[in-house]
């Protein structure tokens, strides 16, 4: 099976999910992209595990840190206690607005975030992340 990736955006910025869905369509063309405003919700489908499928082999979840009601650190809270089962398939990047260099640095001292992306998302960041 090739290296099919699903990518997931939690940002309560719709306008933010919008690019960044039109960006990796243009970059990396007809991927599996699935969006939440409500970080609850999205949290719900990752906890799931339906997010990888027989179609897909991982997970690319680009997560905000700054929403209203669960906020991107929360989120991670809520991760850590979830099974390594389907935590194992899943690549998470903080993708912020942020230039607090304390949010930079939990974000990189956090064993479940990859990497700390500074908005917007650009192509050439897409495809270092799609190719490893």
């Amino acid at each position: 099976m090739s290296d099919t990736k699903h990518y997931i955006l939690i940002d309560d910025d719709a306008i933010n999910n919008t690019i960044c869905r039109l960006c990796i369509k243009k970059t990396l063309g007809e991927v599996p992209v699935t969006a939440f405003t409500n970080p609850r919700l999205g949290f719900e489908f990752v906890a799931s595990g339906t997010a990888v499928s027989e179609k897909t082999t991982s997970i690319v979840l680009f997560l905000d840190i700054n929403m209203p009601e669960i906020n991107g650190w929360d989120f991670l809270e809520m991760y850590e206690k979830l099974d390594n089962g389907i935590k194992k398939d899943i690549r998470i990047f903080l993708l912020s607005s942020s230039i607090n260099q304390m949010d930079i640095d939990k974000a990189k001292a956090d064993k479940n975030v990859v990497d700390f992306i500074s908005k917007p998302l650009s192509r050439e960041v897409l495809q270092l992340i799609a190719h490893n």
